[in-house]
């Protein structure tokens, strides 16, 4: 741990951190009641249990290296970092883009409860309380530096960007109610109001708001509105409405009917069975939704096309004589920052025209990431091991794939000019996933923090089956 860091956390953490690694070393992680540290580790793996997956452990502690590589000095994660070896020596970690969002801050936070690093949430919560904000809704901007100013960078709004900060919000609050950095979660938590992308004619929820520097600034709501299931936005309208964050609908007894009804619904079918069809195709889209909320857990038409999907890009990886299964997701990486667009081209929606412009559409399945791989195998731990052992060996030039001590790269290119290239570059959301989907793997009832606190919650996890009630229902109507 370097210096700086050990200035920001102070004392209780180290005490803290220092359990945190006997969880990692010893596959065990207790609560320490004079320091108030705790992890949201199920009860079952707190009473001593050997933690599940722990071949996984070694994969955990360097991606948890890699996100500290990020952290900014107001304890915020920067958005990417670039690695390559230095004259043949060690990796040079250079950052590539140094702000961040308010879903890297998410993602964050949830690793951080999850291995019980209490003062690091102590440090991003006083960043986030510093912070500016979107003053008519309590919502936070779309950019901000992770410098010590912690400037603006982007004025927008985005719904989805907020919804995933304001649950670890509810999470963190959730689980340390007596605590200073609880109550202060649920400060935060409790201003966010998200009516303002809220369209009652429709039932349907918009996706950003677009500030434009006239007049002293004002903000308008960009017209389109998510209007897919295929998209990671669906969490709007299941986890939004269930944590009551659409403050003038929370009595609106038909939300989630009027919801349902607009959002489409567009199914492929194949040799592994039923698949959703996803915006781009990306495997974000279709399991962030899984790895926040835990959708399995309420719909079966989701549990069975998250199986499917795993065994989806399984085939296709073998299929196309891939090095590994084919997950892609997000845009593509390199110097020049994002690049071009990435997911299965077999599972974009139909309604996405971008897939017929040859420009974006030429490397559309041209990187698998390792996030992807990693949250996908989340429903099919069984066949993990096997593909992170082919990892390993993947390099290209002095660029590993998986560098012991740093992580995983971001990617291998596996289509066009650049194929069998590792991406050697790191996302702080990427990075996180892994971490999360890791320690869901490793948790004894198989959650994660936020869909562990979202299923304790008996009014919200009423709210839950009750919209995946639904989202099942009208699958089974329609096909």
């Amino acid at each position: 741990m370097n210096t700086r860091l050990i200035t920001r956390l102070g004392l209780s953490t180290l005490i803290c951190l220092s359990y945190s690694v006997l969880f990692l070393a010893d596959f065990a992680f207790a609560k320490n009641s004079a320091t108030g540290c705790g992890s949201l580790l199920s009860q079952k793996a707190l009473k001593g249990a050997l933690v599940r997956n722990a071949y996984l452990t070694p994969y955990l502690s360097d991606t948890l290296k890699s996100l500290e590589n990020m952290r900014g000095d107001n304890a915020l994660l920067a958005d990417t970092i670039w690695l390559e070896p230095e004259d043949g020596g060690p990796l040079k970690v250079s950052v590539l883009n140094p702000d961040t969002s308010p879903t890297n801050i998410a993602v964050d936070l949830l690793v951080q409860a999850e291995i019980g690093n209490v003062g690091e949430i102590e440090s991003i919560l006083a960043t986030l309380n510093r912070l500016p904000f979107h003053q008519p809704s309590g919502l936070f901007f779309s950019r901000y530096s992770t410098d010590i100013t912690s400037s603006v960078r982007d004025r927008d709004v985005s719904s989805i960007d907020n919804l995933h900060l304001a649950i670890a919000l509810w999470t963190i609050k959730e689980n340390y109610p007596a605590t200073q950095f609880g109550a202060q979660a649920k400060r935060l938590f409790e201003r966010m109001d998200f009516q303002i992308f809220y369209d009652r004619p429709s039932g349907l929820i918009g996706g950003n708001l677009h500030f434009e520097n006239v007049d002293g600034g004002v903000w308008r709501k960009e017209k389109y509105n998510f209007d897919n299931f295929g998209s990671e936005a669906r969490l709007l309208y299941s986890v939004g409405a269930a944590l009551g964050l659409f403050h003038k609908e929370q009595n609106n007894k038909y939300f989630f009917e009027r919801a349902v009804s607009a959002l489409k619904i567009e199914l492929v079918r194949t040799q592994q069975g039923d698949l959703l069809r996803l915006w781009d195709g990306s495997a974000f889209q279709l399991l962030f939704p899984k790895i926040f909320a835990g959708e399995e857990n309420y719909s079966k038409q989701f549990r069975s096309m998250y199986q499917n999907y795993a065994n989806y890009i399984i085939a296709e990886g073998e299929r196309r004589d891939l090095p590994l299964p084919a997950g892609h997701s997000a845009g593509r990486v390199s110097k020049e920052e994002y690049r071009d667009k990435s997911g299965l081209t077999g599972l974009v929606s139909i309604q996405n025209n971008d897939l017929s412009d040859a420009n974006l559409s030429r490397n559309w399945s041209g990187t698998v990431h390792i996030y992807a791989i990693f949250m996908t195998m989340t429903s099919t731990p069984e066949k993990l091991k096997s593909v992170l052992q082919k990892t390993e060996a993947i390099e290209s030039g002095p660029n590993r794939l998986y560098a012991p001590g740093h992580g995983f790269m971001d990617g291998l290119h596996v289509e066009g000019p650049s194929a069998g290239e590792v991406v050697p570059a790191q996302l702080s959301l990427n990075q996180g996933m892994i971490a999360l989907s890791i320690l869901q793997l490793q948790a004894q009832d198989g959650m994660s923090a936020s869909t562990r606190s979202l299923m304790k919650n008996p009014r919200v996890k009423k709210s839950l089956v009750q919209f995946y009630k639904l989202f099942d229902e009208k699958i089974g109507a329609e096909f």
